[in-house]
């Protein structure tokens, strides 16, 4: 009963918004340029030349509006609890709100307060280095792989252990030690060693909304 209700609100929203695209002469000038809803991509998409069923549109719609859910709320409270036990990082994330909200602190955020939280976003990068919310997720090999002399075959089912990888001493320096500021210092050369959403054409496709 409760995966019917869910599914059918889902339904409501995929008509919801057909009947606005039928019904609104202007929307392809109004996306012209812009970036496309995540809905309109499913509502245009085609697989072997065929439109997506309202079915296989619900499905992806569920993966993004629902799944992300127990894994934010992971993210919460190993954030809160990180902050909770190192005061001085607690202190300083404070002091960063305090400087965007002045005394204004009841006033709803904006999304340009939000690209003001440089450290918070750090907290909030080193929580899901220590503690993914997915910490072990599988892929499998399109073509063969040589990995440390070794060949791993094509078709071939492999785990990869964020967990683990993202306890690298080689790109973590005292990689157990919660410390925000070490995100701080990051360039980027090393992409792969911080994939707490995965990484590639499949990654986590709500990664963006998980950190806002």
């Amino acid at each position: 009963k409760a995966v019917k209700q869910i599914h059918n609100f889902t339904y409501s929203v995929i008509d919801s918004r057909i009947k606005t695209l039928q019904n609104s002469t202007n929307v392809q000038n109004d996306t012209e340029g812009k970036a496309v809803p995540f809905l309109d991509m499913l509502l245009k998409s085609t697989v072997d030349g065929r439109p997506l069923t309202r079915e296989e549109i619900r499905e992806e719609v569920d993966t993004f509006m629902f799944e992300g859910h127990d894994t934010t709320g992971s993210a919460i409270s190993f954030a809160l609890y990180l902050l909770a036990s190192h005061q001085d990082v607690q202190d300083h994330a404070l002091e960063e709100q305090k400087t965007i909200f002045c005394e204004n602190v009841h006033r709803p955020s904006t999304y340009n307060d939000l690209q003001q939280m440089k450290y918070l976003e750090c907290v909030i990068k080193e929580t899901l280095r220590l503690y993914p919310s997915v910490p072990l997720y599988g892929r499998n090999t399109d073509q063969p792989v040589v990995y440390k002399g070794n060949v791993i075959p094509e078709d071939i089912d492999i785990g990869v252990i964020a967990y683990e990888l993202q306890r690298d001493p080689k790109y973590f320096p005292n990689p157990d030690k919660f410390d925000p500021t070490r995100f701080e210092a990051m360039d980027g050369t090393k992409p792969y060693c911080f994939i707490p959403f995965s990484a590639g054409p499949r990654n986590c496709i709500g990664m963006y909304v998980n950190i806002i």
